[in-house]
């Protein structure tokens, strides 16, 4: 009996010190789970090394793990540079779509749905404001199916520098995508901003099928084709410049380097941002982003301002669904700075984004 208790007491001090070391293992779980927790706005728990080009590059714990790769930035500063507007869409520039409330509103880079389904939210907090929170928000699921068979886009590059001056122009503060010219179809352009919400088509499913002389969205139920070779409306030729103040007419996308020429010699300057003036409107179809987001989107973006951190913020949330929802990393789709006062190399890579 002695020697039994003598062995106890004896093991004590081991019982004690498992106990304490499980434990520690336990705290340090717990705060390994706490630091890689995994939501929806980041995506995995990245571990980051500071090169000396200052890009921060990274390995994470997931397949997509994150890379932030310059080469991306450098080769979409150098098509701005070089951009030659005259041959067409390829070597226009650089095709920006900036968000504008009209896209799906779960998957940000999506068009808006066809139908108004359970993926399109509504926000509904009780009480006397719950009606009307569910009409106002099925009121906008309905104005956004009309506009989901396309979406507009506006061109930049370093030829406007003569006309605009001190800054690139930009349509708003709020951030977006830019899209691939080889996999982007353009519907038409505007000489400023074509009123293009009001040109929607009376059966959106199903203008594809029809003929060039019908309805083309964003353009017109059929479209009033302004003819650059033979048309001048009230000293405007397809009502591009400052004096012209009608909307502008549309035209084909053959004759999209013409315009962008046309708009850089004569056109309207910005007033600012927000303003919706001083750039040529893009209008983008929908089905590349619809059959396959990842091959036209060649990079997200937010616009440097003194509204940076709200955008910024929303830049990194859309960006890491992104990146998440198609297993992708940052070497192949990156979110970059746009720096409106740069003429040289306008993106930057953003490094700035939390994934931990």
């Amino acid at each position: 009996m002695a020697a039994a208790a003598s062995r106890a007491e004896a093991n004590v001090p081991v019982c004690v010190a498992l106990i304490a070391l499980t434990l520690g293992l336990l705290v340090v779980l717990l705060s390994l789970r706490f630091a890689c927790r995994l939501n929806e706005h980041e995506p995995r728990c990245l571990v980051q090394t500071v090169h000396p080009s200052g890009l921060i590059d990274g390995s994470a714990d997931s397949p997509h793990s994150a890379c932030f790769n310059a080469s991306v930035a450098a080769a979409i500063n150098e098509r701005f540079r070089s951009a030659t507007p005259s041959v067409g869409l390829e070597a226009a520039g650089l095709i920006l779509h900036h968000f504008d409330g009209y896209e799906n509103p779960v998957h940000w880079w999506r068009p808006c749905p066809e139908e108004c389904t359970k993926e399109y939210p509504l926000t509904l907090r009780g009480g006397l404001s719950k009606l009307r929170d569910a009409h106002r928000s099925r009121k906008r699921c309905s104005l956004c199916q009309r506009l989901g068979d396309r979406f507009s886009a506006v061109v930049v590059n370093r030829a406007q520098q003569r006309r605009d001056g001190r800054r690139i122009t930009v349509v708003t503060h709020h951030p977006g995508v830019l899209l691939r010219p080889s996999a982007t179809k353009l519907l038409c352009a505007y000489g400023g901003d074509g009123w293009t919400m009001r040109m929607n088509c009376r059966q959106p499913s199903l203008w594809r099928r029809a003929t060039a002389a019908q309805c083309v969205p964003g353009c017109g139920d059929p479209p009033e084709w302004c003819i650059p070779s033979a048309e001048r409306r009230a000293g405007c030729r397809c009502d591009v410049g400052p004096k012209c103040t009608v909307p502008p007419r549309p035209v084909k996308p053959e004759a999209l380097g013409w315009l962008l020429d046309e708009h850089a010699r004569v056109g309207a300057p910005s007033e600012g941002v927000d303003t919706f003036t001083g750039y040529v409107e893009l209008v983008v179809d929908s089905a590349p982003l619809m059959a396959r987001p990842a091959e036209p989107i060649e990079a997200f973006f937010f616009v440097a301002s003194n509204t940076t951190n709200s955008s910024r913020r929303t830049a990194c949330r859309v960006h890491a669904a992104f990146l998440r929802h198609f297993k992708l990393d940052a070497c192949h789709v990156p979110l970059l700075e746009l720096r409106t006062d740069n003429w040289e190399s306008p993106f930057a890579v953003h490094s700035g984004c939390r994934y931990t």
